[in-house]
C-alpha cells in the first residue's frame, strides 16, 4: 500500500515500495491534503539512487579488470610461444651446423 502524494508537475500518484521510492525521491515532494510524507521514504528512494549510480560507475571498472585479466594471459602465452619459437630456431642452427660439418 503507498499513500497518496502530489509531486510538482505531474498527476496524483499512486507511490508504492522500493522502486517507486527511486523514482519518486527525484521529484519535489509537496504533500496532498495534508498527507505527511514520510522523510525515510525519501531517504529510501535516495538511498537506492545512490546504490545504482555506484552499480553503473562500477561496471567500467569491472570491465577493466576483466580486460587486464585477459590481456595479462595474452602476454603470457605470446612470451611462452616466443620463447619456444626461440629455442626450435637454436635447435634448427646447430642441425644445419651438423650437416654442414658432414660434408
Amino acid at each position: 500500500m503507498g499513500c497518496n502524494l502530489y509531486s510538482q508537475g505531474s498527476e496524483e500518484k499512486e507511490v508504492g515500495m522500493a522502486d517507486n521510492f527511486k523514482i519518486e525521491s527525484k521529484k519535489i515532494w509537496i504533500p496532498l491534503q495534508g498527507i505527511q510524507i514520510s522523510d525515510d521514504q525519501l531517504k529510501i528512494g535516495c538511498l537506492q539512487r545512490i546504490a545504482d549510480s555506484l552499480e553503473k560507475m562500477e561496471a567500467p571498472y569491472l570491465r577493466l579488470i576483466g580486460d587486464v585479466e585477459s590481456l595479462t594471459r595474452c602476454r603470457e602465452e605470446l612470451i611462452a610461444e616466443t620463447e619456444h619459437l626461440s629455442r626450435c630456431n637454436s635447435n634448427l642452427r646447430g642441425a644445419i651446423t651438423r650437416l654442414k660439418k658432414r660434408k
